[in-house]
């Protein structure tokens, strides 16, 4: 029988895997980092129904981003900003789950 699949669980990883990483980062890159790990929070917070803390991490891991370099190790930073506005739109217009 396998693992039952938890958003939560992979947003969690991916928050710890990024705020880890930005301690070995500095100046835009430690930024840019940091604001992958803000939106994997955001979505978090998304995902245990706190739509205004969603919104607000959303935003600010969107600016982090907006901020630093596109391409972090072959993780796309423009697609995962390109998201993020998606989502704090929605949320904006009461259109978020």
């Amino acid at each position: 029988m396998q693992p039952q699949y938890d958003p939560r669980s992979v947003e969690q990883e991916a928050q710890a895997f990024w705020e880890a990483e930005a301690l070995d980062a500095s100046g835009e890159t430690r930024t840019a980092i940091h604001g992958l790990a803000t939106i994997a929070a955001g979505m978090i917070e998304l995902e245990e129904h706190r739509p205004r803390s969603a919104a607000r991490l959303l935003a600010q891991g969107r600016r982090m981003l907006a901020a630093g370099r596109v391409r972090l190790d072959g993780a796309d930073a423009g697609a995962v900003r390109a998201a993020a506005d998606v989502v704090v739109t929605a949320l904006r217009d009461g259109d978020a789950p």
